[in-house]
Formats: structure tokens, C-alpha cells, sequence
């Protein structure tokens, strides 16, 4: 006749309810882990079929959104914008990347956040004014490339003169 010792029974139902809680937490994490792995597969398909999800960032929607200043009227494309154009008149570093909730807070009324076709509209403006700007510049690179070859072209026969009337002169 055998007996069953208290203690091992005792550490068996111990062990038997460990792994009963850490079958529950692996449970979990597994649950987790599909969720994350359904929303990859959610977002690879809407990339495959040409319409991405907007992400958020903060709470905000990742998109184009525009401020519209309405003491001046003027439309800015961006909060980092607004920091190099007004910073100076509110006292904020242009440079500080926080300093449009610097400048907010001075002055909560004076801006209005813009979404959908305004902001499409104030970005549109913006888009073609950095266009403008690059096509410039580029234009502007082109001439004075083209001026610097036809200043080497002319130093370059200027040189090969110099040196024929030099071999002229030796004969």
C-alpha cells in the first residue's frame, strides 16, 4: 500500500496552475500577435490594390493638412512653416522644431487648421511654388554651366593661339 505524500501533491497543483497562467499569457500574446499580423496583411493588400491607409501620427491623420493665419490671410503648408515664418515675431527659434505649439499658444485664435480640399489647395500652391523655385535654380546652374564651358572653349583657344604664334615665332 503506497501513500501519496502531501507536499508533491501540493507541488503538483502548484506546477499544474503555472501552467495554466502561462497557457492563458501565451494565449494572449499569440491573440497579440495576430492582430498585429492581420493589420500587416490589411495594409500589404491595400498597397497591392493602390489605395494605402492613412496612417496616424499622434493622433492626427498623416496627411496634407494646411493653417490658415487669419490675420494675415496667409496660407501656410506645414506647422514647420509657420515656425520660420513667424517665429521671430513671437519670439520662438525658426529653427525649433516645437515652436509652432510655442507660437499656438500665444496666439490660439489667430490660426485655423485646414483639412481635405483646402489643405489640397494650400499644398497645390506650395507644391508649385517649390517647383517654381527648383526649376529656377536649375535653369539659373544650366546658364552658368553653359557660360563656364564657353569661357574654358575660349581660354582653350586663346591658349592654343598663344602657343602657334609662339611655334611661329621659333621658325
Amino acid at each position: 500500500m503506497s501513500t501519496v505524500d502531501p507536499k508533491k501533491v501540493v507541488d503538483l497543483e502548484n506546477a499544474v496552475a503555472a501552467l495554466t497562467k502561462s497557457n492563458a499569457t501565451l494565449e494572449e500574446a499569440m491573440g497579440k500577435l495576430i492582430d498585429i499580423v492581420s493589420k500587416q496583411c490589411q495594409a500589404v493588400e491595400a498597397v497591392k490594390a493602390g489605395t494605402p491607409q492613412k496612417k496616424k501620427l499622434f493622433g492626427q491623420h498623416a496627411g496634407r493638412v494646411a493653417i490658415l493665419d487669419t490675420k494675415t490671410n496667409i496660407t501656410y503648408p506645414s506647422q514647420a512653416a509657420i515656425t520660420k515664418a513667424l517665429g521671430t515675431e513671437f519670439g520662438v527659434d525658426p529653427a525649433d522644431h516645437f515652436g509652432c505649439y510655442k507660437i499656438y499658444a500665444k496666439a490660439p485664435e489667430r490660426f485655423k487648421r485646414l483639412e481635405g480640399a483646402d489643405a489640397e489647395k494650400a499644398w497645390t500652391a506650395a507644391d508649385a511654388l517649390n517647383k517654381k523655385i527648383v526649376d529656377d535654380a536649375n535653369a539659373k546652374i544650366a546658364a552658368e554651366k553653359v557660360v563656364a564651358e564657353k569661357k574654358a572653349a575660349d581660354e582653350a583657344a586663346l591658349a592654343a593661339a598663344k602657343s602657334a604664334a609662339a611655334n611661329k615665332g621659333k621658325k
